[in-house]
Protein backbone atom coordinates (compact mmCIF):
# COMPACT_ATOMS: atom_id res chain seq x y z
CA UNK A 1 0.00 0.00 0.00
CA UNK A 2 2.97 2.36 0.60
CA UNK A 3 3.98 1.74 -2.97
CA UNK A 4 1.44 3.85 -3.94
CA UNK A 5 2.47 6.91 -1.94
CA UNK A 6 4.99 9.69 -3.66
CA UNK A 7 8.23 9.54 -2.90
CA UNK A 8 7.52 13.16 -0.37
CA UNK A 9 5.21 11.50 1.96
CA UNK A 10 7.76 8.35 1.83
CA UNK A 11 10.33 10.16 3.34
CA UNK A 12 8.02 11.00 6.32
CA UNK A 13 8.13 6.73 7.29
CA UNK A 14 11.64 6.75 6.75
CA UNK A 15 13.24 5.24 10.47
CA UNK A 16 15.79 8.26 11.40
CA UNK A 17 19.31 7.27 12.45
CA UNK A 18 19.96 6.31 15.37
CA UNK A 19 21.21 8.72 18.61
CA UNK A 20 24.65 9.23 19.34
CA UNK A 21 25.56 7.65 23.04
CA UNK A 22 26.46 10.47 25.03
CA UNK A 23 27.34 9.25 28.94
CA UNK A 24 25.47 10.28 31.79
CA UNK A 25 26.17 13.84 33.66
CA UNK A 26 25.41 12.80 36.74
CA UNK A 27 27.85 10.72 39.26
CA UNK A 28 26.89 7.28 39.33
CA UNK A 29 24.74 6.64 42.95
CA UNK A 30 27.77 5.00 45.22
CA UNK A 31 29.87 8.22 44.18
CA UNK A 32 26.89 10.45 44.86
CA UNK A 33 27.56 12.80 48.40
CA UNK A 34 24.35 12.39 50.37
CA UNK A 35 22.60 15.38 52.34
CA UNK A 36 23.09 14.54 56.04
CA UNK A 37 20.20 15.39 57.98
CA UNK A 38 21.06 17.07 61.71
CA UNK A 39 18.78 18.07 64.52
CA UNK A 40 18.46 21.66 65.62
CA UNK A 41 20.43 20.53 69.25
CA UNK A 42 23.53 22.48 67.99
CA UNK A 43 21.24 25.55 67.96
CA UNK A 44 19.96 25.40 71.33
CA UNK A 45 23.04 27.53 73.08
CA UNK A 46 22.01 29.86 70.75
CA UNK A 47 18.53 30.77 72.19
CA UNK A 48 19.86 32.14 75.36
CA UNK A 49 21.18 34.75 73.56
CA UNK A 50 18.08 35.87 71.83
CA UNK A 51 17.82 39.65 70.79
CA UNK A 52 14.99 41.43 73.06
CA UNK A 53 13.99 43.90 70.70
CA UNK A 54 13.36 41.53 68.10
CA UNK A 55 9.56 42.65 66.24
CA UNK A 56 8.14 39.77 64.18
CA UNK A 57 6.95 40.47 60.80
CA UNK A 58 3.49 41.53 60.33
CA UNK A 59 0.97 39.52 57.82
CA UNK A 60 -0.32 41.39 54.96
CA UNK A 61 -3.45 41.22 56.78
CA UNK A 62 -2.30 42.79 59.89
CA UNK A 63 -0.44 45.34 57.76
CA UNK A 64 -3.86 46.36 56.60
CA UNK A 65 -5.62 45.96 59.70
CA UNK A 66 -2.63 48.50 60.86
CA UNK A 67 -2.95 51.11 58.62
CA UNK A 68 -6.58 50.80 58.51
CA UNK A 69 -6.25 51.93 61.75
CA UNK A 70 -3.60 54.64 61.38
CA UNK A 71 -5.76 56.27 58.57
CA UNK A 72 -8.94 55.90 60.95
CA UNK A 73 -7.55 57.94 63.88
CA UNK A 74 -5.99 60.52 61.54
CA UNK A 75 -9.59 60.66 60.25
CA UNK A 76 -11.09 61.27 63.89
CA UNK A 77 -8.42 63.44 64.56
CA UNK A 78 -9.13 65.84 61.98
CA UNK A 79 -12.90 65.82 62.57
CA UNK A 80 -12.16 66.67 66.10
CA UNK A 81 -9.72 69.25 65.10
CA UNK A 82 -12.76 70.90 62.42
CA UNK A 83 -15.43 70.97 65.39
CA UNK A 84 -13.23 72.58 67.63
CA UNK A 85 -12.26 75.79 64.74
CA UNK A 86 -16.23 75.39 63.24
CA UNK A 87 -18.62 78.14 64.11
CA UNK A 88 -21.86 77.91 62.34
CA UNK A 89 -22.23 82.02 63.02
CA UNK A 90 -19.52 83.03 61.14
CA UNK A 91 -19.85 81.05 58.24
CA UNK A 92 -20.69 83.26 55.48
CA UNK A 93 -22.05 80.82 52.93
CA UNK A 94 -24.71 79.61 55.35
CA UNK A 95 -28.10 80.80 55.53
CA UNK A 96 -29.11 82.73 58.23
CA UNK A 97 -32.41 80.60 58.87
CA UNK A 98 -32.34 77.05 57.92
CA UNK A 99 -36.39 76.76 58.24
CA UNK A 100 -36.41 79.41 55.60
CA UNK A 101 -34.00 77.73 53.32
CA UNK A 102 -35.46 75.64 50.23
CA UNK A 103 -32.54 72.50 48.72
CA UNK A 104 -33.53 72.58 44.79
CA UNK A 105 -31.71 69.59 43.27
CA UNK A 106 -31.22 67.96 39.70
CA UNK A 107 -31.05 71.63 37.94
CA UNK A 108 -29.69 71.66 34.54
CA UNK A 109 -25.72 72.67 34.96
CA UNK A 110 -26.20 75.89 32.67
CA UNK A 111 -29.02 77.14 35.37
CA UNK A 112 -28.20 80.47 36.35
CA UNK A 113 -28.91 81.85 40.02
CA UNK A 114 -30.52 84.96 38.52
CA UNK A 115 -33.29 82.55 36.41
CA UNK A 116 -33.41 80.39 39.92
CA UNK A 117 -34.31 83.95 41.61
CA UNK A 118 -37.17 84.74 38.93
CA UNK A 119 -38.66 81.17 39.15
CA UNK A 120 -39.19 81.46 43.14
CA UNK A 121 -39.95 84.67 43.12
CA UNK A 122 -43.40 84.41 42.35
CA UNK A 123 -44.08 82.28 45.74
CA UNK A 124 -42.64 85.11 47.90
CA UNK A 125 -39.50 87.12 48.25
CA UNK A 126 -36.34 85.82 48.12
CA UNK A 127 -33.49 86.97 50.30
CA UNK A 128 -30.32 84.51 48.88
CA UNK A 129 -29.60 81.95 46.01
CA UNK A 130 -26.77 80.15 46.08
CA UNK A 131 -25.90 77.84 43.40
CA UNK A 132 -23.10 74.88 44.71
CA UNK A 133 -20.45 75.07 41.82
CA UNK A 134 -17.21 72.67 42.14
CA UNK A 135 -14.07 74.00 44.11
CA UNK A 136 -11.97 72.35 40.73
CA UNK A 137 -13.80 72.82 37.65
CA UNK A 138 -15.91 75.67 38.97
CA UNK A 139 -18.83 74.00 36.87
CA UNK A 140 -22.22 73.65 38.62
CA UNK A 141 -22.92 70.79 41.13
CA UNK A 142 -26.82 71.02 39.82
CA UNK A 143 -28.45 71.78 42.78
CA UNK A 144 -28.39 74.84 44.86
CA UNK A 145 -30.04 76.73 48.32
CA UNK A 146 -33.18 79.28 48.27
CA UNK A 147 -33.51 81.32 51.03
CA UNK A 148 -36.99 83.12 51.46
CA UNK A 149 -37.73 86.53 53.48
CA UNK A 150 -40.66 84.31 55.27
CA UNK A 151 -40.97 80.32 56.06
CA UNK A 152 -44.39 80.64 55.20
CA UNK A 153 -43.49 81.34 51.48
CA UNK A 154 -40.79 78.11 51.73
CA UNK A 155 -44.06 75.82 52.78
CA UNK A 156 -46.24 77.33 49.80
CA UNK A 157 -43.65 76.69 47.43
CA UNK A 158 -43.15 73.30 48.73
CA UNK A 159 -46.54 72.30 48.52
CA UNK A 160 -47.02 73.52 44.91
CA UNK A 161 -44.19 71.85 43.21
CA UNK A 162 -44.40 68.67 41.37
CA UNK A 163 -42.71 66.20 39.62
CA UNK A 164 -43.81 64.04 36.84
CA UNK A 165 -41.33 61.26 35.12
CA UNK A 166 -38.59 62.87 36.88
CA UNK A 167 -39.33 66.57 35.73
CA UNK A 168 -40.08 69.67 37.74
CA UNK A 169 -43.64 71.29 37.49
CA UNK A 170 -44.79 74.20 38.83
CA UNK A 171 -48.61 74.56 39.95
Amino acid sequence: MTDKLPPTLLKLFCPRPALNYRPSLDKPPEKRSKCSYTGIGQYAAMLKNYDTDYQPWETINERRARKANTKKEKAELIVKEALEKWDPKNNANATQDPYKTLFVARLSYETTEKHLRREFEYYGGVRTVRIIYDSVTGQSRGYAFVEFEHESDMKCKSETVGYSRGELSFG
